[in-house]
This record gives C-alpha cells, sequence and structure tokens, in this order.
C-alpha cells in the first residue's frame, strides 16, 4: 500500500497515478468497500438541495421517461396476456453484480453506471435473466448432470446505458423494454436453437400483430435472421476498421458493405446465394446453420405469417461479441415511412460460461416497449 506520510515527508507530490494504483491494486477489496461509502457519505454531507435540484435538471441520467406508466403499463398488460404460461415473469433487482456485462457480454465498463458494493446499475435486462437462469439450472445440474429441463424467463425493467443516444430519434439513455431469455441443454442437430428461435419470432409477431389492431400504427414488418460469425470473418479478411465501425451500430443508414466496396448481398432469401463465398471467407460453420435454419424455421414462419417480410442479413454488425452466432431483428415502419428496430434476439454463450458446460443454450430477446410506443402510436 502507498504510504502518503512518507511520500508527504519527502516532499514527492501524490500523482493521479498514485491513487489509481492503490485504489485499484495496492488496496484489498475489503478495505475498498469499507472506503467508498465514506468517501461518498462525506461527499453527501457537503451538498446541499440547491446541489440536488441542479443536478436533476442538469443530468440525462436523472430525467424521467417522457411516456406515461399507465400507458407502458398496459403494453405489459399485453405482453403478459399473449406470453405462454411456461414463462416465469421476475422482477428483477435494479443492479447487477459489477462486471456482467462486461464479462459476459464484453460490453465496455465505461457505458455501464458501476456502483459501490461491487454492484452496478442494470444495463441489459436479458443478460440479468441470464445469471438467474444460470442458477436455475446449476441446481437442475446439481441434482442430474443432463438435466435438459428449459428454464424460461421474462421480465419488463428499465436499463441505463451511459454512451450518448442524443443523435438516434427515439433512443434515451434510460429505457424500458420487455425481455425473454430460455435456457437450456443443446445438442448437434441445433434442436434448442429452432424450437425456441420459433417461439420468441411467434411470440413477438402476434404482440405485434395486437397492437397493430389496437391503434398503432405498424407497417412494412421485416424478420432479419442472421448469424454474426459472416460479418466478423468478412471484416477480418478485409482487415476493416472494427472500432469505427462498431461506432456505426445503431445508424441504419451505414452499409458496411457499400462503405469498403465489397460486392456482396446485404439481404437475400435463399441461403444457396452463400455457397460461392463459402472458401473465400471461411463460412462454413455460418453458412450450414443459416441452411438448417432455413429449412427448419424460416420457411415454416414464411408459410404462417404470409403478410411479413423474412429474409437473411449479411451485413448486420450489432451484436458482433455480443451474439455467439444465430440471430435475429424485427423491424417495422411507423405513420411516417421511418424504419425502427422493435425487436432483437440471438444465441449467446453466457449460460456455457457461467456453468463451465459447453452443453448449455442460452436464447434472449427484447421488445423495446418505450421506444415503440414513443415511435409507433398513431
Amino acid at each position: 500500500m502507498i504510504d502518503f506520510n512518507r511520500n508527504i515527508n519527502s516532499q514527492k507530490k501524490v500523482t493521479n497515478d498514485d491513487i489509481y494504483t492503490l485504489l485499484t491494486d495496492s488496496m484489498s477489496c475489503k478495505h475498498l468497500l469499507w472506503l467508498l461509502p465514506k468517501v461518498f457519505e462525506k461527499r453527501v454531507s457537503q451538498r446541499s438541495s440547491i446541489d440536488i435540484l441542479r443536478q436533476y435538471r442538469e443530468s440525462k441520467l436523472l430525467k424521467p421517461c417522457n411516456v406515461s406508466q399507465r400507458n407502458l403499463i398496459r403494453l405489459d398488460t399485453v405482453f403478459y396476456n399473449y406470453l405462454p404460461s411456461d414463462f416465469y415473469g421476475i422482477e428483477l433487482s435494479p443492479v447487477n453484480p459489477l462486471g456482467l456485462n462486461n464479462i459476459l457480454a464484453r460490453i465496455n465498463q465505461k457505458n455501464i453506471l458501476s456502483a459501490i458494493r461491487t454492484t452496478e446499475v442494470v444495463a441489459d435486462p436479458t443478460i440479468a435473466l441470464a445469471i438467474e437462469s444460470a442458477h436455475r439450472r446449476s441446481v437442475l445440474l446439481e441434482s442430474n448432470p443432463k438435466d435438459a429441463t428449459t428454464v424460461k424467463l421474462s421480465t419488463s425493467h428499465r436499463s441505463l446505458r451511459l454512451q450518448s443516444f442524443d443523435k438516434i430519434p427515439g433512443f434515451t439513455t434510460h429505457f424500458k423494454c420487455f425481455s425473454l431469455c430460455t435456457a437450456g441443454r443443446g445438442n448437434k442437430l441445433f434442436n434448442f436453437e429452432i424450437q425456441n428461435f420459433k417461439e420468441h419470432i411467434s411470440f413477438y409477431l402476434s404482440i405485434i400483430q395486437k397492437l397493430k389492431n389496437n391503434g398503432f400504427y405498424i407497417d412494412d414488418i421485416v424478420v432479419s435472421i442472421s448469424d454474426i460469425r459472416i460479418i466478423e470473418r468478412i471484416m477480418n479478411y478485409y482487415n476493416l476498421e472494427r472500432l469505427y465501425i462498431i461506432k456505426h451500430t445503431q445508424d441504419q443508414t451505414f452499409d458496411v458493405f457499400k462503405k469498403y466496396d465489397i460486392g456482396l448481398p446485404n439481404y437475400f432469401d435463399d441461403t444457396k446465394i452463400l455457397l460461392p463465398f463459402t472458401e473465400k471467407y471461411g463460412l462454413h460453420d455460418a453458412i450450414n446453420l443459416l441452411m438448417i435454419f432455413e429449412k427448419k424455421l424460416y420457411t415454416e414462419l414464411k408459410k404462417e405469417y404470409k403478410n411479413i417480410t423474412f429474409n437473411f442479413d449479411l451485413h448486420r454488425i450489432a451484436g458482433m461479441r455480443y451474439y455467439d452466432h444465430v440471430c435475429f431483428k424485427i423491424s417495422a415502419k411507423n405513420s411516417l415511412g421511418n424504419r425502427y428496430p422493435l425487436v432483437d434476439g440471438g444465441i449467446s454463450s453466457w449460460t456455457k460460461k457461467i456453468l463451465h458446460n459447453n452443453k448449455e443454450r442460452l436464447l434472449t430477446s427484447g421488445f423495446g416497449t418505450e421506444l415503440f410506443y414513443r415511435m409507433f402510436s398513431s
């Protein structure tokens, strides 16, 4: 531990680096947990009601949602009325274990509101559902290491992210969404993935149709299925600027293929179109998996939902390092003709990591209820 008395006596200035090293490396977690509450207790004692009001007025983190809570509760009621009964609705804690989002989903910790007592504010309810699912699966596996019981959870929860959304219409720093999480045991036939993708997508499409019939303007609904490994391997092949591309994740006008003059189709409805690119980019496993999805899921959904467009999205960049492979997005146009993402979901390795078990599978998805109400109300 740094001896500040010695530094003072030797007239050596204590630098920011000294303090940083003390707090991050030299001080034990036990002592840090003792120190931080004391620091904030002292800080609070120096504040006034005027300081609190000023911060409330100025901080975007503290501004309340501009959608009536009554309307958001009505949306939640619609969701739960249509949700299959084997999904357990769970009321999440407002905080997660410190590092949950970074360690599992590799979300930059700078975008998470870290708190004291080794916690952080919920930034993604699906990740919070994932750790609860892992806990429930671990209890089952203790009794039977081959237990294949599926854990299904749902929640409606407010999340908070620290990155700036000022330039994206409808997006806010904290937001409400409805989330589903299905955890279980997988196999080489991808039965878990196919079955639960269909359940998640079908649920959301039924909800969207119900909302469309009850006063919301929803047009040109599109379901896009992707394998995130494809864009990853194309980026590696051409050595593309990863950080630059990631910054454009929410920019719907950004086209990575057009930007870098890559002669590949963005959207298509037949996986055979990918076969000529298999060897060049090393896409064997990704293409084989999409072909399985086309045969067992895609074709079936197209027959069931004739008024909805289904396609494969080759150039999707949202979800890199978040999803493992297959993912989906449901988008639609509002009364102004602007397209917005409504639902996002996919397969991740979070329960596999937590339980150290390669047989574990996890599908999560979320519907941005607050964004939807704000942008699709007639």
